[in-house]
């Protein structure tokens, strides 16, 4: 590559980032710590070890060196993909994460660690969700507080989204129709081709239809109604609302309504709704509960695993199935098994 020619440098730099652009940012977030510990530890053996490109073992030692202090797989897990995503990035052929010697430890260090996730959270019931969808619709004091926790609770276990999904969701990016509504994410943790991905939530007739409740946060919210790129879901002032509640939907600026903000509207309404201490329900569930519990509904009805995968952004073994289009009616029938 010439470094003279100003049109190749030019692409050179926007080659490098639509290489880096491969893996979310996050993802680089968390695995440039993990590689740069793998360098270190090749540059301390005697005589030190080339980390780019790394034979398969130097990586199955490594491997081997990380479990031992490690409590979960996942810990080795994520070292593992630290090495191969800077060895796809660097252009460096096969990665040496693909090497038989360490397959094999990967699969040893499985089944002596586990894959059981440290305080993983129980997935939540639809049944709680329609209990508070049928007392919320009927409030009249304090309605816009517990509406607006309603419609995050819905949106997030129907379109198995995470805090960071929920938070990127924008009013202009939220299409209606008759039979359903679609919602587009411009990035989405686990899209692998990075092209969005849209949610397909199909319309229900009862009270706990998160196309509904949607339909009514666009049409209640100042900041919604004027149009344009907006936040959804957006942060409100939480010393005016905790006095007036009913002024909770009017103090909203635009700005994307923070994690522990979502987390409290959450247990505000499933509290107020079970009648279980809000301590007790944050030992047993989190925002995740609402992904797992959209999850483990559909699951249980025999939804195509298919569709379902592709619903909840969920990265397969099957790289086809990034290819294949699925019809709108096999999209539908992922909301559509949960009655609502």
């Amino acid at each position: 590559m010439s470094k003279s020619d100003p049109e190749e440098v030019r692409l050179a730099a926007v080659m490098a980032e639509v290489v880096l652009s491969s893996r979310a940012d996050g993802t680089w977030t968390t695995y440039l710590p993990l590689w740069q510990k793998f360098v270190q530890w090749c540059a301390a053996r005697t005589p030190p070890r080339t980390p780019l490109p790394a034979d398969g073992p130097t990586v199955a030692l490594y491997l081997i060196s990380v479990a031992q202090t490690a409590n979960t797989y996942s810990v080795v897990k994520a070292a593992s993909g630290a090495i191969c995503s800077f060895h796809d990035v660097a252009l460096a052929g096969v990665a040496p994460t693909e090497h038989p010697m360490v397959a094999l430890v990967r699969r040893s260090v499985q089944r002596r660690l586990g894959v059981a996730l440290v305080n993983q959270k129980e997935p939540l019931d639809f049944e709680v969700i329609r209990g508070a969808a049928s007392w919320v619709w009927t409030l009249e004091q304090g309605h816009n507080r517990w509406a607006l926790a309603l419609t995050l609770v819905l949106v997030g276990f129907c379109g198995f989204l995470r805090y960071s999904d929920l938070a990127q969701l924008y009013a202009d990016e939220i299409h209606f129709y008759e039979d359903r509504a679609e919602l587009f994410l411009e990035t989405r943790k686990n899209d692998q081709l990075r092209e969005g991905n849209v949610v397909v939530l199909a319309r229900g007739e009862s009270s706990a239809c998160p196309v509904a409740a949607l339909e009514w946060l666009l049409r209640s919210v100042p900041s919604l109604q004027a149009g344009g790129h907006v936040r959804l879901f957006q942060r409100f002032d939480g010393r005016v609302t905790r006095f007036h509640p009913e002024r909770i939907l009017s103090t909203m600026r635009g700005e994307e309504m923070s994690y522990d903000q979502m987390r409290s509207l959450m247990f505000a309404l499933l509290t107020k709704c079970t009648g279980v201490p809000e301590e007790d329900l944050k030992r047993r569930y989190g925002t995740q509960s609402l992904r797992s519990g959209g999850a483990t509904l559909v699951a249980a009805e025999g939804v195509s695993d298919r569709v379902f995968q592709r619903h909840g952004g969920w990265r397969t073994p099957q790289m086809k199935d990034h290819y294949v289009q699925d019809t709108m009616g096999a999209k539908l029938e992922v909301t559509r098994a949960m009655r609502y």
